[in-house]
């Protein structure tokens, strides 16, 4: 999403944008913390008619909900992109009634990729790579932790206290496992857990950060040799950063599924 949302900035750089219906706010106010553009980031839904332009459905359709061209006067290339992505929309209507991997397969297609599915129309120019902001604080208390070669493993949203448990998650049982098996191939070779605050603490790693602060978090997973965890925000932060990353799929529940889309 930060490439779509930087795309806007560098379209009009004195652009103020609001953030709304953000699931992590502290993990997007740290993603977002290298501009001053973002004023506002908000779980609770936004009003798009406030706005000279809204937009909504990521990441399986860019919507423009609302679209005042009178506030752009300045920016007639804008406009004419913007009513070009108007246009799609009119054309390819969307529907949530279609599951977001048919949506991926036709971009795929089409010859996109998940950044660039999101400029439609191919005029905006969406970046293929975002920025992760490497703060100096973050390298600082990075260096204080003296890690040497590393392995991270991040059991992500998947594992909220030991109880919830979402849908392609991997186990407990199952990390804790792995753990022991790089410990054993790799004896001159730390394994580092990172995760939030309320997560699992794993057996058989040799350190275990919970809790740790974004910034301190990103400059781990720049120096580890692999991240292996389970999709989600730390697979997309390390990958940004250019790290190696295994993202892990376990099983999916029969009752789960059924009632998935």
């Amino acid at each position: 999403h930060k490439a779509f949302i930087d795309t806007m900035i560098k379209e009009i750089p004195e652009m103020k944008i609001d953030l709304f219906g953000v699931t992590n706010v502290k993990f997007v106010e740290y993603l977002f913390s290298d501009t001053d553009n973002i004023n506002i980031i908000s779980a609770l839904n936004g009003r798009p008619k406030e706005y000279g332009i809204a937009f909504n459905g990521f990441p399986r359709y860019v919507n423009v909900q609302n679209f005042k061209k009178e506030n752009f006067k300045d920016y007639p290339d804008f406009i004419r992109k913007i009513e070009n992505l108007i246009s799609y929309n009119v054309e390819n209507p969307f529907s949530y009634q279609i599951p977001i991997y048919v949506w991926m397969q036709r971009y795929l297609y089409l010859g996109k990729n998940y950044y660039s599915a999101q400029d439609l129309t191919g005029e905006l120019g969406v970046a293929t790579h975002v920025n992760v902001p490497l703060t100096e604080t973050g390298k600082q208390n990075f260096e204080k932790l003296g890690l040497g070669k590393y392995i991270t493993i991040c059991t992500g949203n998947g594992i909220s206290g030991g109880h919830t448990v979402i849908s392609k998650a991997w186990p407990v049982d199952s990390f804790e496992k792995l753990a022991a098996e790089l410990k054993h191939k790799y004896k001159d070779v730390e394994i580092v857990q990172i995760d939030a605050a309320n997560q699992v603490q794993l057996k058989n790693v040799d350190r275990c950060f919970l809790g740790e602060s974004y910034e301190t978090v990103a400059w781990i997973l720049k120096n580890t040799i692999l991240l292996i965890s389970i999709e989600g925000g730390m697979v997309h932060m390390a990958s940004q950063l250019g790290t190696k990353c295994a993202v892990l799929f376990g099983a999916t529940k029969i009752g789960r599924a059924s009632c998935r889309e």
